[in-house]
């Protein structure tokens, strides 16, 4: 939206991700890859922070619908439950991303349901 020190206007990416940390909800806004931590311009907004995220590996369960808090703990239970069945260690709490507006049918929206984990190869 240009709330930030240049008044610059950045497009937004895909995904939006969402999770909680501790009793708070997080929102995530990805920049474009053009930007680095030291180029992006700084926001405005003392709420917002420009952070580097860690590499690292993340399982991932994909569905459409509506972005409720009962179809992402639906996929969540079913994500958990198979990284559980196949021995995975989760490191993270699950993560929302969203890949679609507000205006896209739900049918054909794509929403995911992630966790950071500790990915041995055998």
């Amino acid at each position: 939206s240009g709330a930030n020190t240049d008044s610059q206007k950045i497009k937004m990416t895909t995904p939006v991700t969402q999770f909680k940390e501790s009793s708070k909800m997080i929102m995530q806004f990805y920049l474009p890859s053009t930007f680095t931590k030291k180029t992006a311009p700084l926001p405005t907004d003392p709420k917002v922070d420009i952070i580097t995220i860690a590499e690292g590996y993340y399982a991932v369960i994909k569905y459409s619908g509506r972005i409720t808090d009962k179809n992402f703990n639906k996929h969540t239970k079913i994500l958990k439950k198979n990284l559980i069945k196949d021995k995975i260690e989760i490191i993270g709490p699950a993560i929302k991303a969203i890949y679609n507006g507000p205006f896209t049918l739900p049918l054909l929206r794509r929403n995911e349901t992630m966790f950071l984990v500790d990915w041995k190869k055998l």
